[in-house]
């Protein structure tokens, strides 16, 4: 479904060829990308050098390419007439030009080998002339593309929104698949399910929420898991923006979170450790390169007009001269959503109301009567289903017979969230003296019986803090089972020349936490210092 005729023509004309990157001549240009440059996805350049001096040499990565001119031609000729877009072929070249400047900028050529940097600089010339005869192609091409809604034909808010609509009804069939009775883990969904989920999810944070792709590439595990909690969702910090979430959209990131990241990370064999920390991941389990071509992808695959982030925030600016200055302000993009702006959730009305989702609101507390209808619902819920370790979320008929039909998916999502959290902290209590493992926090969670909504151990452990205060409890079960054992863990025993033996720890220790058990006469801090150094 997502294999393009394109990357067909690719495979069958071995353009996917490529050398090891593991190769000094690339990685040397890795390095030079990642640490001299800065450049967060210096993996994926480096890789389309690596194909290029492959269909140029299939033996080695080389520098002779630079005195055959006839064959780079041919190669960005092909790289055409397999309808690559102009732009991606022009990304191509610059992919190349950075490769020399690095070969003749921070490498030893010039003293080793005159001749052949001779060459290379001659080569840039080539480059550049490449690069003028693509120039006009790109802008027609990106013209094109501004008009591809016909005839100068103004994009609406709607039509940024068409594609979510469009995507929705598989979307949710997927999101299903992962949670309730039956639920599968993110590793049985097929690749193309995967994908869904992913670029949905771009799609909702660039048309729906209106931000710029560089959130995209920007947000963060930590960002994620710092996210901030509100009385109408969760509030993600990404930089100096604030997105925000309703209960049901926090409830899918979540599982793209925790189910399908972690498989397309297992796709990653390289030492990326941006990408372990990028919260959006590729296919290939790297950080997102360019979100817009995700978001292009998506408009393809339910054949729609593509629409960019750019063209939702100009259309959701005009549609917002008819609203009142305060709300035009919101909705502009120099105060959209950043750190600045009080209530993100506000800024997220006024985005529905241009996109006609929901009846026209002219102030702030419009949107709070709405906030309170959503409370007011959660608490009569909670009141008559209260939340409980063991117990399961209430049916739908039941939600529906206490929230209303309005409400009862953002209870239901809020339910199981604050279940969740009610959980986590279950288990951060069992293991308050002395800091589990993942798989020790498994094993536990395997004995409590919860076949949904289980937490991660992952993020337990993340949470895991010691219990801060030095006075235990000796009756305490924790302390009679550690005693009982004997298993200390991150100590060893060594001997110590002139002393005898002495106890070591193998790992950090935190303030407050358990150590170990220690019989003998108590001595001061100095007194201890004084024994030792005797």
């Amino acid at each position: 479904m997502w294999t393009s005729s394109v990357r067909v023509k690719m495979v069958k004309k071995g353009l996917y060829n490529k050398h090891s990157i593991d190769h000094p001549l690339l990685a040397g240009f890795n390095k030079y990308l990642y640490t001299d440059l800065g450049y967060k996805n210096s993996k994926q350049v480096v890789e389309t050098v690596s194909r290029f001096l492959h269909y140029m040499d299939p033996t080695e990565p080389n520098l002779m390419f630079v005195r055959r001119v006839e064959k780079v031609r041919e190669y960005f000729n092909i790289l055409s007439d397999t309808k690559f877009s102009k732009w991606t072929v022009f990304n191509y070249s610059k992919s190349l030009k950075r490769f020399m400047k690095y070969i003749i900028t921070s490498t030893d050529i010039r003293h080793n080998n005159p001749a052949l940097f001779q060459d290379c600089e001659s080569f840039m010339d080539v480059l550049y002339g490449i690069q003028s005869g693509m120039s006009k192609e790109v802008s027609m091409e990106v013209t094109a593309k501004k008009s591809e809604f016909g005839c100068g034909k103004e994009v609406l808010p709607k039509d940024c929104l068409a594609v979510l609509e469009a995507a929705f009804k598989d979307f949710q069939a997927v999101i299903c698949k992962m949670q309730g009775p039956g639920a599968i883990t993110g590793d049985c969904l097929t690749k193309n399910e995967q994908l869904l989920v992913l670029y949905y999810l771009e799609a909702v944070i660039m048309l729906k929420l209106v931000q710029r792709p560089g959130i995209v590439t920007h947000m963060t595990v930590e960002d994620w898991e710092g996210r901030s909690r509100i009385e109408n969702g969760v509030c993600v910090a990404v930089k100096e923006h604030k997105v925000p979430l309703s209960h049901e959209q926090e409830l899918w990131f979540n599982l793209y979170f925790n189910e399908v990241r972690p498989v397309m990370l297992q796709e990653n064999h390289t030492d990326d450790d941006v990408a372990v920390d990028s919260f959006f991941v590729s296919s290939s389990g790297r950080s997102i390169y360019n979100p817009s071509n995700d978001l292009k992808r998506l408009h393809d695959k339910y054949s729609l007009p593509s629409v960019t982030c750019g063209d939702a925030q100009r259309a959701f600016e005009a549609a917002a001269q008819s609203l009142s200055e305060v709300e035009r302000n919101v909705a502009a993009e120099r105060n959209y959503m950043r750190g600045t702006s009080s209530d993100p959730f506000l800024a997220l009305s006024v985005l529905d109301q241009l996109a006609g989702k929901t009846p026209q609101r002219s102030s702030k507390a419009s949107c709070c009567e709405t906030r309170v209808d959503e409370q007011t619902a959660y608490k009569t819920l909670e009141q008559f289903c209260p939340v409980t370790l063991e117990g399961p979320p209430p049916k739908r008929a039941r939600r529906t017979e206490l929230c209303g039909s309005e409400h009862e998916r953002h209870c239901y999502d809020r339910w199981r969230s604050e279940q969740l959290k009610l959980r986590e902290q279950h288990a951060l209590e069992h293991f308050a003296g002395q800091q589990p493992s993942e798989s020790k926090i498994n094993r536990w969670m395997d004995k409590q019986g919860w076949t949904s909504n289980v937490p991660q151990a992952a993020v337990v452990l993340k949470q895991w803090k010691p219990v801060a205060r030095l006075d235990l409890d000796i009756d305490s079960s924790f302390v009679k089972k550690i005693i009982l054992s004997q298993r200390w863990k991150g100590l060893t025993v060594r001997p110590v020349p002139d002393k005898g033996d002495g106890v070591f720890t193998k790992r950090p220790f935190q303030i407050g936490e358990v150590v170990c058990e220690y019989h003998g006469e108590l001595v001061s801090h100095e007194d201890a210092q004084q024994i030792h150094w005797c």
